[in-house]
C-alpha cells in the first residue's frame, strides 16, 4: 500500500489543508480502529502516545465507550 499512490475524489479536495487533512485524519483512524480496537495498540501501530490516539478518537467521534476499550 503506498498513499501517494491512492486517486484522490474532486470532493476529497474541497476546502482548506485543516479541512482535507481532518478528513483523511479520520479516515485512517477509522480504518485502522476496527484492526485495533485498543487505543495503546492503535498508538504503537501508529508511533504516537495513548494520549494523543484517544485525543484524536475523542475528537472525532470515534472513541467507545470505557470498559469496551
Amino acid at each position: 500500500y503506498d498513499a501517494a499512490t491512492v486517486a484522490v475524489g474532486e470532493d476529497a479536495m474541497e476546502g482548506s489543508l485543516d479541512d482535507i487533512t481532518s478528513r483523511f485524519e479520520r479516515s485512517v483512524l477509522t480504518q485502522l480502529y476496527r484492526s485495533y480496537p485498543s487505543t495503546r495498540k492503535l498508538a504503537k501501530r501508529l508511533g504516537v502516545s495513548h494520549t494523543a490516539i484517544a485525543n484524536k478518537l475523542r475528537e472525532y467521534g470515534l472513541s467507545q465507550k470505557k470498559g469496551e476499550e
